[in-house]
């Protein structure tokens, strides 16, 4: 990769605080589904999180490289850095973490700010949504 991913804030995690018993459900679901995928959950203190990034930085290609890759709006600037994952992990985690109409990360934000540095210098965020993550250009502080 001849990039890397840096992240504001870190471990990323969606993170649903509303974790009932229909919840439950889709998770055990999405599980059955994605089984490769279940050891990306935690629950802590009654919160369900879903880990897409333990690191600060990325530089090498990955799982959460590629679930980055997802540019459904195209607003973010480059694709092509990892390998589109199926628009039914975005689906399933969106109805998953669903919380009053809003998906949030374990940081409290509804998005993500991501920095690219290297061929592609940039600081996007992102947010999930039903068909993939939607990109915004951030300004520069």
């Amino acid at each position: 990769m001849k990039n890397t991913y840096v992240f504001e804030d870190y471990p990323v995690k969606l993170c649903l605080e509303n974790f009932d018993d229909d919840k439950k459900e889709l998770k055990n679901k999405f599980i059955a589904t994605y089984p490769d995928l279940e050891n990306r959950f935690e629950i802590k203190n009654g919160e369900l999180l879903f880990l897409i990034s333990a690191s600060a930085q990325i530089n090498e290609r990955n799982w959460s490289v590629d679930f980055l890759e997802s540019n459904v709006n195209g607003e973010r600037p480059y694709n092509g850095m990892g390998v589109e994952l199926p628009k039914e992990i975005y689906k399933d985690l969106y109805h998953l973490f669903l919380d009053d109409g809003y998906i949030f990360f374990a940081s409290s934000s509804d998005n993500c700010i991501v920095e690219t540095i290297g061929i592609y210098d940039s600081r996007c965020s992102f947010k999930l949504k039903e068909d993939g993550l939607h990109w915004t250009i951030e300004e520069e502080d």
